[in-house]
């Protein structure tokens, strides 16, 4: 076999337009759909992909959100901000990569924003995303409030806030090679925009000016640019496959304070499981909320996991440590107060960096407590402050080991929620407790292609 001195020859950079030929997308225009075309080139590896572009944000059709706008006076201000992990992929709803050879499906990601919550909030604390450590062109911050500003621009015809990221797709950056583009005939991606409402928020829902229908963001020349990894013509032939991480979803609801969750992933290998719950009523299309929260299930106490019926990997509850009667009611308490469970934090831990105690995380019980007190302080000055927070159930099933999964071909995987959905109790947020949680179950396991048969191995 030949050396690596051998293998690899060099980069070549590349920067690719939207093959739908639209200078600008947006939702509310019917825009929404970002067409790319990756050619084929022979031993050439695609190394690295960034989406690049820039940012519109209008109050009204032609009124953008300006500097001039956030002021002192609550009867004036306008204070909108976007999901301060997410940043840019506040505003992407899917995406989806395919081969041009055949036209195959490799990889679908259709709950874009909240799988992107989950990768940056795993691995950022709030003050790596106020300096930018891991995506110094994204317009994230240490809290909302800190996106207001960078959502900002002076004049209508200013081309806005300029972005490059990363997208979070397990083909491109969690695999065991870069994916020979010639093997597949090149990629085909296309990137799907979220809704205005889920994409954007009111920050301060108690001030006078706010979000109305008429708001609307708008990207504009947008483009994905990158490199090539060359290879030696002569070892061109040893890459026949490619294996990588791939994320799907399963939706369900939790409609009571007692319920159980099951569903059969049909993968060999299970990673890990994140469950995200959300009031059902109000998380989605409303600039009132913001759409990619990751609190902690509404009055949580304790949860059961299980594999085919049998406790597994751990053949008990998982307790809140503070439990939801033993938080005082007083709206001023919330502030500082520690709340959560160390265990439960500490298999989150597990399933978001495989190793525990972690580092740069936005798993924290302390800013769980801050988002428990702008949700239940009727005076709170930020009602969406705390974006960063991070507090969903997870399981994981590497345990601890990065090239280990646990078997579950055909298995029936059932998790048992106990909480406050649908009861009085009056220790927590009333208007999220009377609502059915939707629960979106990401599950995380490996795929495998093959380059001479062009299947996907799940």
């Amino acid at each position: 076999m030949a050396g690596r001195e051998q293998r690899f020859t060099g980069k070549r950079y590349f920067e690719i337009q939207p093959f739908n030929n639209v200078t600008d997308f947006a939702f509310s225009s019917g825009q929404n759909v970002i067409r790319f075309q990756i050619p084929p080139m022979n031993s050439a590896l695609l190394n690295d992909v960034l989406f690049c572009g820039n940012l519109q944000v209008n109050t009204d059709a032609a009124t953008p959100y300006d500097q001039g706008d956030i002021v002192a006076n609550p009867a004036t201000s306008k204070m909108i901000g976007v999901d301060s992990t997410n940043g840019i992929h506040s505003f992407i709803q899917r995406v989806e990569i395919s081969t041009r050879r055949g036209a195959m499906m490799l990889q679908e990601n259709t709950f874009y924003d909240l799988n992107a919550k989950k990768e940056n909030a795993g691995k950022n604390a709030p003050v790596d995303l106020l300096v930018g450590r891991n995506n110094v062109m994204n317009f994230q911050s240490s809290r909302a409030v800190g996106t207001m500003r960078r959502l900002t621009r002076d004049a209508l015809d200013d081309d806005g806030v300029p972005f490059a990221v990363n997208l979070e797709m397990g083909l491109l950056n969690k695999s065991n090679t870069r994916i020979a583009l010639d093997k597949v005939g090149g990629l085909e991606m296309l990137i799907y925009l979220n809704s205005d409402t889920n994409a954007l928020f009111n920050i301060n829902n108690n001030l006078t000016t706010k979000l109305t229908s008429a708001a609307r963001y708008t990207l504009r020349n947008v483009r994905i640019f990158g490199s090539y990894q060359m290879i030696n013509p002569a070892v061109a032939g040893e890459y026949q496959g490619v294996a990588f991480k791939m994320n799907a979803l399963n939706l369900q609801t939790l409609n009571s304070s007692l319920d159980t969750n099951g569903f059969v992933p049909q993968v060999q290998a299970m990673d890990k499981i994140v469950y995200i719950a959300q009031p059902n009523t109000t998380s989605q299309n409303n600039f009132s909320t913001n759409a990619q929260s990751t609190d902690m299930l509404v009055g949580q106490k304790s949860y059961k996991v299980s594999l085919n019926g049998t406790p597994f990997p751990m053949d008990f509850a998982v307790k809140n440590e503070t439990a939801v009667p033993n938080i005082p009611a007083a709206a001023s308490v919330f502030d500082g107060q520690i709340t959560g469970n160390p265990e439960a934090i500490y298999h989150l831990c597990l399933a978001t960096q495989n190793k525990y105690p972690p580092y740069h995380t936005c798993i924290s019980a302390e800013l769980e407590s801050e988002s428990r007190r702008d949700a239940g302080d009727a005076v709170a000055t930020s009602i969406n402050n705390v974006s960063p927070n991070f507090q969903p159930i997870a399981v994981n099933y590497q345990h601890g080991f990065d090239g280990y999964a646990s078997p579950m071909t055909q298995s029936l995987v059932q998790t048992q929620f106990d909480s406050s959905v649908q009861t009085n109790d009056p220790h927590v947020d009333a208007e999220k407790r009377g609502q059915a949680q939707t629960l979106s179950a990401i599950y995380e396991f490996n795929a495998s292609l093959d380059y001479g048969s062009l299947m996907l191995n799940k």
